[in-house]
C-alpha cells in the first residue's frame, strides 16, 4: 500500500463524549434540582437503548429508578420517562435476574396502578404500564404473580380494554398462565364477562388470547363446573367455533375452543345424573355432531386429539355415554373413531385415544357391526412397528369384544396374528419397561388365547362325536385360563 501524500493531513474528528453510567445514577439521585435529574434520566435512557441494561442493574438502576417514581408519582413527563427506563431495564434482564428484581421491588406495584389510574388518558404512560405488567406476568414466580394480580390491576384491565384490546387481552392470559389456583378464580370472577364478550371480537388476535385463558381456567375444578353451569359460557364456545372453523387464522382458536370443552366436560363426568351442570350440558344439543364434524373435517393432529379426548371422557359415565347417543348416530360415531384409530397420519396419542373411545361405545348396547370394527383394527396388529401402547389398546378393544360374545375371530387369526403380538410384546414391556401395561396384557391374551385352545378342542371333540357346549363357558374356560397362566409363569 503506498504512503499518504504529503499534502494529505489527517485531521482527528471530534466525538460526543459517552457519559459513564455511574455519573448518570449519581446525577438522577443527587442532581442539585430537577432540571438536572431529568437530563440525567434522558441520558440514562440512551444508555439504555444502548442495551446496558445488565451494567445499569448491577449499579441499582431498578431501585433507584422505583424510588424516583414514587417521589414524583403526580408529575407526568418525569413518569413517562422513569417508566420508559423501567421498561427497558426489565427487557434486558436475564429470567434470574428480572425475578430477583421483581422481589426486591414488589412494593413498586401500586405505585404502577397508581400511574396507570392518574394519567389514564395518557396512551404512552398506560401502553409503558401496561407493557411492564406484561414483563413481570410472564415471571415463573407464584408470589410475584400473586401479588401483581391483587395489586389493583383488574381494575385498570377494566378500563383500559376498550381503548388497548390487544394489549390488555394479553395481559389477562398472561396473568392466568401459571396463576395458583385461588388466583385464577379470582381473575376469572372479576373478569369474566370483558373475557367472554372479548371472545366475540372480530380480531383473530383478541379471541386466541381469550379462548387460551378460559382454556386455562377451565383446568381448574372450581372453574370449571361454574363454566359448565353458566349458559352464557355454552353460548359464547357454540359461536366460537361457528365462527372460526375453517378460517385460515383460525386453528389455534379451534384448538383452545376444543381444549375448553375437554376440560368441563372432564369434571363435569364427576357430578350426579341429576347435577345442575349436566343438565345444562344435556341441553347443548350442538355439542356432539360438532365434535364430530369437527373430526371429520379438520386434518390437525392437535385438534383431532382434543376432540377425541373430549367423546372418550363423555363416554366414560352413563350420562354422557347417553347424551351422545341421543345426538350423534352409533354407526357413524363408531367408524369415525375406529377411521382415526386405523390412519397412521394421526400421532399415537390421538389413535390411543380414539380406541379408548371405541372400546366404551362397544360396551353400549348399539347395533354397531363389530365384525366390520374388528376388521378396521386388523391391520394396526399386523404393522411390526406399531408401538406397545397403541397395541394395547387395539387388544383390549377386541378381547372386550371376544368377552361380551360379540366377535369371534377364526383360529388362523388368532394363531397367526393375536398370539404372536400379545406374546411379543407382553415379552418386551415385561423384560425392558416392566411397565403397567403387562395386566392389560395378560387380561388380553387370557380372552383370546383361551377361544383359540377352546375353538381347538371343541373341534377335536366334535370329531370324535362329542358336543361339549355346556362346558364351553364354564370349565373348560376356566381351566384352559389357568394352564396359560401356568404355562406363561412357571407357576
Amino acid at each position: 500500500m503506498s504512503p499518504l501524500p504529503k499534502s494529505v493531513r489527517l485531521v482527528p474528528q471530534r466525538t460526543a463524549a459517552v457519559p459513564k453510567l455511574s455519573d448518570v445514577l449519581q446525577e438522577i439521585s443527587f442532581g442539585g434540582n430537577s432540571t438536572l435529574r431529568w437530563q440525567a434520566l434522558r441520558r440514562l435512557q440512551q444508555l439504555l437503548e444502548g442495551h446496558q441494561g445488565i451494567q445499569a442493574l448491577d449499579q441499582g438502576a431498578d431501585r433507584m429508578l422505583a424510588w424516583q417514581l414514587t417521589q414524583h408519582a403526580e408529575d407526568k413527563e418525569p413518569v413517562a420517562l422513569i417508566l420508559e427506563c423501567l421498561y427497558l431495564l426489565w427487557t434486558q434482564c436475564p429470567a434470574d435476574r428480572l425475578i430477583q428484581s421483581a422481589h426486591d421491588l414488589v412494593d413498586i406495584l401500586p405505585w404502577l396502578v397508581h400511574a396507570w389510574q392518574c394519567f389514564s388518558d395518557d396512551s404512552h404512560i398506560v401502553e409503558k404500564v401496561l407493557s411492564i405488567f406484561r414483563i413481570w406476568s410472564k415471571i415463573k414466580d407464584s408470589q410475584i404473580k400473586s401479588k401483581l394480580i391483587r395489586s389493583g390491576v383488574v381494575k385498570c384491565i377494566k378500563t383500559s380494554l376498550c381503548a388497548n384490546p390487544m394489549t390488555v387481552c394479553g395481559l389477562i392470559k398472561d396473568l392466568t398462565f401459571r396463576a395458583s389456583g385461588p388466583d385464577k378464580e379470582y381473575l376469572y370472577s372479576s373478569l369474566k364477562q370483558e373475557i367472554l364478550s372479548s371472545c366475540q371480537n372480530e380480531r383473530s388476535s383478541i379471541v386466541e388470547a381469550m379462548t387460551a385463558t378460559l382454556w386455562n381456567s377451565a383446568a381448574e375444578h372450581g372453574i370449571g363446573k361454574s363454566m359448565a353451569m353458566d349458559s352464557v359460557v355454552w353460548d359464547t364456545l357454540h359461536r366460537i367455533r361457528q365462527t372460526w372453523s375453517g378460517r385460515n387464522n383460525g386453528l389455534a382458536i379451534v384448538r383452545h375452543w376444543s381444549s375448553i370443552l375437554g376440560n368441563i366436560v372432564a369434571i363435569a363426568i364427576l357430578e350426579t345424573n341429576d347435577s345442575a351442570c349436566v343438565k345444562l350440558i344435556q341441553k347443548q344439543h350442538w355439542l356432539v355432531p360438532q365434535l364430530l364434524d369437527t373430526l371429520q373435517a379438520e386434518s390437525d393432529c392437535d385438534l383431532r386429539r382434543r376432540c377425541t379426548r373430549t367423546i372418550r371422557c363423555l363416554l366414560s359415565c352413563s350420562w354422557g355415554r347417553q347424551f351422545i347417543m341421543d345426538h350423534g348416530d352409533a354407526t357413524i360415531i363408531t367408524n369415525v373413531l375406529s377411521s382415526l384409530a386405523t390412519n397412521q397420519s394421526n400421532d399415537s396419542d390421538t389413535r390411543v385415544q380414539a380406541c379408548q373411545a371405541v372400546r366404551s361405545m362397544l360396551l353400549v348396547d348399539n347395533g354397531v357391526r363389530e365384525c366390520d370394527v374388528a376388521a378396521s383394527f386388523l391391520g394396526i396388529l399386523e404393522d411390526r412397528n406399531v408401538e406397545s401402547k397403541l397395541a394395547v389398546n387395539v387388544l383390549q378393544i377386541l378381547s372386550t369384544m371376544i368377552a361380551e360374545g360379540k366377535w369371534e375371530p377364526d383360529l388362523t387369526a388368532l394363531s397367526d396374528i393375536f398370539l404372536p403380538r400379545i406374546s411379543s410384546i407382553l415379552i418386551f414391556e415385561w423384560t425392558i419397561s416392566r411397565s403397567t401395561i403387562c395386566l392389560a396384557l395378560l387380561n388380553s391374551f387370557f380372552w383370546i388365547a383361551s377361544l383359540f385352545y377352546l375353538n381347538l378342542l371343541d373341534q377335536i371333540l366334535k370329531i370324535r362325536g362329542n358336543m361339549p357346549w355346556k362346558l364351553r363357558r364354564t370349565w373348560l374356560l376356566n381351566q384352559q385360563r389357568k394352564n396359560v397362566w401356568r404355562g406363561m409363569t412357571g407357576c
